[in-house]
């Protein structure tokens, strides 16, 4: 943040003078922050708040992460002047209401855009020069900021390049977070933009599961989905471009452990739906693209660490990979399993063989070519100890409801796994408690048994690893009365048990009380 503040030029000289005072010593925060007062001129003391720390001239302690909010946007056509209200209030942490804090120093740096996606450029005032850019320093509860040489309505890029550490509240209509996903030129806005129409087009599927067990595909946003197809041509455009890790991360749909976060009462099994079943539409409306995509950066070759553009390459075409995958298994077609079973035959990087085998694991259909993979996979990575816990791992995270359980179950008796090997038990029980939800908790009473067993014969062995197995129970809170039922009766069990680690009481004497007392009890 203070690189955004002060400036390249400014922070650089700062940092130099920081290590030329305090070369040898042992330097704080405070002699860091006190190197840039020393270079700007500019007194920072407001600063210090973001660290809980006494400044020289101001004695603050405030924890906790505030919050932004666009408070409100305005447009004047006949003065040509934009003006836009940011909000900032702490938040309350233990021992710290938010009413007793005082603001933040907080750098927020904002682009405007055209309707048409072309950079607005404009002046904050008159002496200023044109920019496309501007970084705004919102100190107090509440600011205004006027926007200078606006021809048009603008449609807000707010806080680029994450310029601090708020949470955003920005309520932005799909057209306006469409056109920053197509256009905006800050690489985050447009990840943000695209994990925000993500998230609305799933949760929009989840809420039609209310009236229907199945999704019905054409229900998909048709433009959210269109929109994904143009960054996907863009990719396919534009031969220079080298960001392929950042397209394969904008491309990549809000986690089922996100989208869930998002509701009140979380329902796995309808999330999981929704989210194979966006998958499977946008692989299946952009087949060509998607393949495309994958035989530009599908290479046999081993991995250089020092190839960052090769590292994108390969996060781009295992991402359309699983595109496909979803999209050819939801329409009955076997293209896409054929290029995942010669892509993990062929692979000589760990990284392609890992995605391939996670994908023939994951799918209910490709059951059959997924064991041919585990057995080769096993026979080759047997001596390999951190090899073994991906083994055990896929299989733990796979989302197979009627599968899943029995696999873990049997493979806590696999020659390969040990029970006192923390590695090996977080790779397969936490794999599954903690990183499969859809199958932990959409089937309670087996699944929570399991865990329990679990617990009981690590006990004594090693609680603390036993004490972190135990918060996978810690969502039961926010999932229905049949799931909290369940999770309180096995938990019970285990705090009646004689001999309970300490480490393994608190933990689920936690989570049994917030199973009890269900969401509306629920302590923030």
């Amino acid at each position: 943040m203070l690189h955004t503040l002060l400036g390249d030029d400014t922070f650089t000289r700062g940092v130099q003078t920081y290590l030329r005072e305090n070369d040898g010593k042992a330097a704080t925060v405070e002699d860091f922050v006190r190197a840039m007062e020393t270079v700007s001129g500019r007194t920072l003391s407001q600063f210090y708040r973001w660290f809980g720390l006494h400044s020289r001239a101001l004695s603050v302690r405030s924890a906790g992460t505030p919050e932004v909010k666009v408070a409100k946007e305005s447009f004047d056509e006949r003065a040509r002047q934009y003006k836009l209200t940011l909000a900032q209030s702490p938040a309350s942490t233990p021992g710290q209401p938010a009413e007793s804090k005082r603001p933040f120093l907080i750098p927020v740096t904002v682009g405007l855009l055209g309707r048409d996606g072309q950079p607005i450029h404009s002046q904050l005032s008159d002496s200023d020069p044109e920019l496309a850019s501007h970084t705004l320093e919102l100190s107090d509860v509440e600011q205004s900021f006027v926007f200078n040489n606006v021809a048009s309505k603008p449609v807000l890029s707010v806080l680029r390049h994450f310029s601090a550490p708020v949470k955003l509240v920005h309520q932005q209509t799909k057209e306006d977070r469409l056109l920053l996903l197509r256009h905006d030129t800050d690489a985050f806005n447009r990840w943000e933009s695209c994990q925000h129409l993500a998230l609305d087009a799933a949760l929009a599927l989840v809420e039609q599961q209310a009236t229907s067990p199945d999704v019905d595909p054409s229900q998909v946003d048709p433009q959210f989905v269109e929109a994904l197809g143009s960054v996907l041509k863009s990719v396919l455009d534009s031969p220079g471009l080298n960001d392929n890790a950042f397209i394969a991360r904008l491309l990549s749909l809000p986690s089922e452990s996100y989208i869930g976060q998002q509701m009140a009462v979380l329902d796995v099994v309808r999330v999981h739906k929704a989210r194979k079943a966006l998958k499977a539409v946008i692989g299946k409306e952009h087949r060509k693209h998607l393949e495309r995509v994958y035989d530009k950066f599908h290479e046999l070759v081993p991995i250089d660490f020092s190839d960052e553009p090769g590292r994108g390459k390969r996060e781009v075409k295992n991402m359309a990979l699983d595109y496909l995958m979803h999209g050819d298994l939801h329409e009955g077609r076997t293209d896409a399993t054929s290029r995942c079973t010669q892509q993990f035959g062929d692979a000589r990087n760990m990284t392609d063989k890992l995605a391939a085998l996670t994908l023939l694991a994951h799918m209910p259909q490709t059951q059959r070519e997924a064991v041919k993979a585990l057995d080769k996979s096993l026979q080759e990575w047997s001596q390999d100890l951190l090899l073994m816990n991906k083994w055990f791992r896929i299989q733990a995270t796979a989302p197979l409801m009627d599968r899943t359980l029995t696999v873990v179950k049997e493979l806590t008796k696999h020659p390969q796994y040990h029970a006192k090997n923390p590695n090996n038990i977080y790779s397969l029980v936490g794999g599954f408690v903690m990183a499969n939800q859809y199958c932990f908790h959409g089937a309670p009473e087996q699944s929570y048994a399991f865990l329990a067993s679990q617990i009981t014969l690590l006990n004594t062995v090693n609680p603390q690893v036993a004490a972190r197995l135990v918060k996978a129970m810690e969502d039961v809170v926010r999932l229905p009365q049949r799931n909290r039922e369940v999770a309180a009766a096995q938990l019970q069990t285990l705090l009646d048990m004689p001999g309970l680690a300490k480490e393994v009481y608190e933990v689920a004497s936690r989570c049994h009380t917030a199973a009890v007392a269900g969401p509306a009890n629920r302590s923030h």
